[in-house]
């Protein structure tokens, strides 16, 4: 038999988001969606990470590959200091990017 939801995806997206306990499934429903799909708990996902953000960089885990930082809105990283270092690192990710393809 075949699984039918009449909820809509951002439903879906936002209660898992609300219902996750993990910081890999908060993700999985924030961050690895599109931000259409969050934009009404913008607040919450801005919150989490600003909460979470000092662990992750100690922590690194394995879920908050360089996908996934990228898609973390600057302005969602808690200070200032930080922001400009994750900035730097995605203009040195997307030069070599761009690079890797220019050589194909």
């Amino acid at each position: 038999s075949t699984f039918v939801s009449t909820e809509r995806g951002k439903d879906l997206t936002i209660r898992s988001f609300k219902e996750a306990k993990a910081d890999s499934t908060k993700s999985h429903y924030s961050l690895k969606r599109s931000r259409r799909h969050w934009k009404e708990i913008e607040e919450d996902v801005k919150s989490w990470v600003e909460t979470n953000w000092k662990k992750w960089e100690e922590e690194k885990p394995k879920w908050l590959n360089e996908d996934v930082k990228a898609k973390i809105p600057l302005d969602f990283i808690p200070k200032a200091a930080e922001r400009k270092k994750e900035s730097e690192r995605r203009q040195k990710e997307n030069k070599n990017q761009s690079k890797r393809q220019n050589e194909k």
